[in-house]
């Protein structure tokens, strides 16, 4: 209904700053019909083996509780593809937001759950959607560093873990844009502004492919931000417990944006997707922010 982002506007603070965050959430295209159609689920996961790629999707917490919508465009997107997705229902949070906090313990059993639960899914990769996600598998192994028999354990999901931009760049380097775009006709046009989240960039070495993908799509016109290889100053919590330096940090980019005349900014993981919607909430910039795979999505349909 829009209270969050009207109110964020108005309350100064962190209460002010948490609805902000809270209005950034919000679905930009919405959930696009048809989606539970397009998904592909195989219960008891265990996929029939086939030459389909398949895949286990982390839905994280997060994500599943504020971007829920993000999911449905990975989903929707890898199945035009054809990939199929094979259940992993008994994963959990991965564990990310506690190491960063400095609760290795409680991450390292949160590591532990997820690599029993994805040995028993029977699939070629596991995605994310959420880059700061997809470093936090990536990272498991340097988890258990004096547990060999753990980390030998984590090392083998790690191998698995691919960050959605990466699976659809492959697709498009070998089945070409006759097999990746969805037709003569765009459904989007316009300017996208694509800033790199660190914990994708720098985090997981995934770099050229989300603006591969975003330049395949006919119609829009994507150009990286100057700074897209710099923090966008959200990091996690630390915007909450260092606001004015982590405002400071934001500012370049918000100026990028409003210099750049963009239809959309785009990044691949939800703390970005926040802190800069809630920066552009707070200028008066209606800018939205959102996931590559969204507007992938939204050109497909």
């Amino acid at each position: 209904m829009g209270v969050a982002s009207a109110l964020g506007r108005l309350l100064p603070g962190k209460a002010g700053q948490a609805l902000r965050l809270l209005a950034a959430t919000r679905p930009v295209f919405g959930h696009a019909p048809g989606a539970a159609e397009a998904t592909t689920a195989v219960d008891g996961g265990r996929a029939t083996k086939s030459d389909v790629a398949t895949y286990a999707l982390l839905t994280g917490c997060v994500m599943d509780g504020l971007f829920s919508h993000v999911h449905t465009a990975t989903r929707r997107t890898l199945a035009a593809i054809g990939h199929r997705e094979v259940e992993a229902p008994e994963q959990v949070c991965c564990g990310a937001l506690h190491a960063h906090a400095g609760l290795l313990d409680e991450a390292r059993e949160q590591a532990r759950r997820n690599i029993e639960a994805f040995e028993r899914t029977d699939c070629d990769w596991i995605i994310t959607d959420s880059a700061g996600c997809g470093a936090g598998l990536r990272d498991y192994p340097a988890w258990f560093a004096d547990e060999p028999q753990w980390r030998e354990r984590a090392e083998a999901l790690s191998d698995r873990v691919r960050d959605v931009t990466e699976i659809l760049a492959a697709e498009l380097s070998q089945g070409g844009p006759s097999r990746m775009a969805p037709g003569d006709s765009p459904m989007l046009e316009g300017r996208v502004g694509y800033d790199a989240p660190c914990h994708l960039h720098h985090g997981q070495g995934v770099r050229q492919e989300p603006l591969d993908v975003l330049r395949a799509l006919p119609g829009l016109e994507v150009e990286a931000l100057p700074s897209s290889d710099r923090c966008c100053g959200g990091a996690g919590m630390y915007n909450f417990e260092h606001p004015d330096l982590a405002a400071r940090v934001r500012a370049p980019k918000l100026a990028e944006v409003q210099r750049g005349g963009f239809d959309w900014i785009a990044t691949g993981n939800p703390g970005c997707i926040m802190y800069l919607g809630a920066g552009l909430s707070r200028s008066g910039d209606h800018t939205p922010v959102v996931h590559p795979v969204e507007l992938v999505d939204r050109a497909w349909s």
